[in-house]
């Protein structure tokens, strides 16, 4: 009975010390921060959150470029605002678009999708909480669970804990792995009036299938 304990301890031990030497050796919140964008109407108001793909392709959710007919996106690690996007692909379900910069930003850090996400794996979460630009900031987080919708049996959404409740539900959130490589897009949240919150996101697969609908070269793990 003594060894069974013995053993059992070690092996929570082992993967309490493996999880944390895992999310210790994740990328860092300054190097992912450089591909945010905020969605603005032209007016300046804060519609959603945005990534860059590459030096002019935009990735979001579709409900954010129906919520202004002028948007703007912008890109704070360069102080830069892109006006003149065009939309590339966009559809309702799942909630995603292609956007293509009129003027691209130099010297961005072309992104990857993962490979594939494992339940309750160490990411960040980038966001402008509020859509306010003086809020862009990362918040830990791991996924729950992957499911299927009836209606579309591609695996394209699942749920989320955000150990900060202040980045829940920003629409167009991005998940990254400890790699940096893409896995997810927010766009929805369940408020259960309690911290962490649940968010609900695209995973990687919804984002290529868009990539590959808006004729953009997709770059993946394998």
């Amino acid at each position: 009975m003594k060894h069974f304990i013995l053993t059992a301890l070690l092996t929570i031990s082992f993967a309490t010390w493996a999880s944390t030497s895992f999310a210790a050796q994740c990328i860092s919140p300054s190097r992912i921060k450089q591909n945010a964008a905020l969605l603005e109407s032209t007016e300046g108001r804060g519609l959603g959150t945005g990534v860059l793909y590459q030096d002019d392709i935009l990735i979001t959710t579709y409900s954010n470029t129906q919520k202004a007919k002028n948007l703007q996106a912008y890109i704070p690690a360069y102080d830069n605002v892109s006006h003149n996007l065009k939309v590339l692909y966009a559809h309702p379900r799942p909630d995603i678009a292609i956007m293509k910069l009129a003027e691209p930003v130099s010297d961005t850090t072309p992104l990857t999708l993962a490979r594939k996400v494992l339940r309750a794996e160490p990411m960040r979460f980038l966001s402008f909480p509020f859509n306010n630009r003086k809020r862009l900031g990362t918040a830990g987080t791991r996924l729950n669970t992957l499911a299927r919708f009836t209606d579309d049996t591609r695996l394209l959404y699942f749920s989320a804990t955000l150990d900060d409740w202040a980045f829940y539900g920003d629409n167009g959130g991005i998940f990254f792995n400890c790699k940096g490589e893409l896995v997810g897009l927010n766009f929805g949240m369940i408020n259960e009036g309690k911290k962490p919150e649940l968010i609900y996101g695209l995973n990687m697969r919804a984002i290529e299938d868009a990539l590959n609908a808006a004729g953009v070269p997709v770059r993946r793990e394998y």
